[in-house]
Parts: C-alpha cells; structure tokens; sequence
C-alpha cells in the first residue's frame, strides 16, 4: 500500500476540521476510516469518491497529493462506474455525476474533467437508455473528430460514451478503431477496451432501431476477425447477433456459454437488456419467432 495515503487523508481531514468519526458517518464507517488512516487497508475505488465527497476535494486533487502529480484516473474511474451501472445505482451515479460536475465547474480549462462528467452522464443515462443533448453530442464528435491515432484514453472515452451518441455518428471512428485493430498495434488493455466500444455500440444500435448500422457493425467484426479468442466478446457477440436476427436459438446459446464460463456479470447485463426491453423471454419457445431479418 502506498504509505502516504493515510497521511494525506488524515491531514485533509483536519484541514476540513472533521473528525473521524464525522467522516467515518459520512462514508458509512469509522473503523474503515480509522484503518485507511492508519495504513493497514487501501480505500476501494468507491471509497475514494466517498472521501472526495466528504472532504471536498476532486479525485484529481487527493491523487495529485498522493503521488505528487497527476495521475491518470481513467482505470479508477471505469471501474466506479462499471460497478455502479451493475448495481443499477442511480443514487451514487448521481452524487459522482455531481460531483465530477462540481470538479469540471473548477477547472474551467481542464478538458479531461470535462470528458470525466460527460462518462458519469452517459453512464447515468446508460440506466434508461437515453442519449445526450445535441450539444454534448457535437461537443464529443468533434473531439473524435480530431484523432488520428486512437490511444488508450480515447478508447476509453467512446466505450464509456458512445450509448448516449446517435449511433450513426460513431459510425466513421469505429471503423477508423477497426482499420487500427487490423494493423495489430493495439495493447491487450486497448483491445479489450474496443471489445467494450462494439459491445455497447451494438446495444445502442439495437436500442436506437438503427438496422443498417448493427448489421454494418455485425458485417465489421466479421471481416476484421476481431478478438476471436475472446469468449467473453463472443458470447456477448452471440448474444446481440440473436437479439438483431430474433433468434431465440442464439440467444439461450449466448445465455449457456455465459453460465458455463460462469459469467455472472454477463448473465445479470442479459436480463437487464431483455427486462427493460420487454423482450419475450428466449426459454418459451413460442414467445419469439426465430426469424431473421433481411
């Protein structure tokens, strides 16, 4: 564990002039507070949005503290709001949202506070299906616009972003992430990140009724060979391709790889989708023709 953590915790906290039983109420344990302080237990990536809230201070400020620069918090971001999408957490989504809003109203001319409000609200709106205002929509198409050569950061960004995007609009940069994918000079980090980008894009596609854009992406994975040892894409793959072609075949298929590879995440975000769709369940059989579209 980074020894300084505590230390930096504890004196913040003084500053503030809150005790650690004030802020142990706050996050919802003294004890946890108590042992951060001491060194004895790393806060987990939601306990550090609860210290910032509770301090008064952007996660950008505490691990600048910590590490004495910025660093990057794309990772301990993701993973914040991977977990309270799969929590279907509307409560905390709303206080990091505001929160990240607070951070970006501080740093006017700070483009990734920006970028790391606009993931929050696209994960809060993720929830419900919904996709953003035109203008925050213009505002991240012309960021996209402008890359040449899709790094880890950018990657991150659209995966995190791109089911609040009209679909249509995204169109030009995956196949830009494709072509870059094709030339095998992606990381193993970046090419499970554009796993993410098609997976969510093919959510979006379906979601926004948007055919001739899913059967596109369907038509790009295939050609691209993209990420055939991945059984988790895969199976995620199977499992959109049926939703798309009304196959019910595919999908309880899609639902028994993810059970036998004990993909419980994956199996939870399945019934999601069919349960907010109102898709007839695939284990009836007559409930859904399987017939494919044209």
């Amino acid at each position: 564990m980074n020894n300084k953590k505590g230390s930096v915790i504890k004196e913040i906290r003084k500053i503030r002039g809150i005790s650690q039983q004030r802020l142990g109420v706050l996050i919802g344990s003294q004890s946890m507070v108590s042992r951060i302080e001491n060194n004895k237990t790393e806060p987990t990536d939601h306990t550090v949005f609860l210290l910032c809230n509770a301090l008064n201070i952007s996660f950008e400020e505490y691990f600048s503290a910590i590490f004495g620069k910025k660093k990057n918090n794309l990772k301990t971001l993701t993973a914040v709001l991977n977990q309270y999408y799969q929590d279907n957490d509307r409560q905390k989504l709303n206080q990091l949202t505001q929160l990240l809003q607070n951070d970006m109203i501080k740093n006017p001319n700070d483009p990734f506070m920006r970028h790391y409000y606009l993931m929050s609200l696209s994960t809060l709106y993720h929830l419900d299906f919904l996709v953003a205002s035109i203008d925050n929509q213009n505002e991240l198409i012309d960021y996209f616009f402008n890359i040449s050569y899709w790094q880890f950061y950018d990657l991150c960004l659209l995966a995190n972003v791109v089911n609040m995007i009209h679909v249509e609009r995204s169109t030009p940069y995956i196949s830009d992430i494709l072509k870059q994918y094709a030339t095998n000079n992606m990381t193993m980090a970046s090419v499970e990140t554009v796993s993410k980008i098609l997976i969510n894009a093919l959510e979006t596609s379906i979601i926004q009724r948007k055919d001739d854009f899913t059967r596109y992406l369907l038509d790009k994975v295939k050609k691209y060979k993209f990420n055939t040892d991945d059984f988790k894409f895969q199976t995620w793959l199977l499992f959109w391709t049926g939703v798309f072609e009304n196959n019910n075949n595919k999908i309880r298929h899609a639902y028994s790889i993810a059970t036998y590879l004990h993909q419980n995440i994956t199996l939870k975000n399945f019934d999601k989708f069919l349960t907010i769709t109102q898709t007839p369940s695939p284990f009836f059989e007559d409930t859904k023709k399987d017939t494919p579209k044209s």
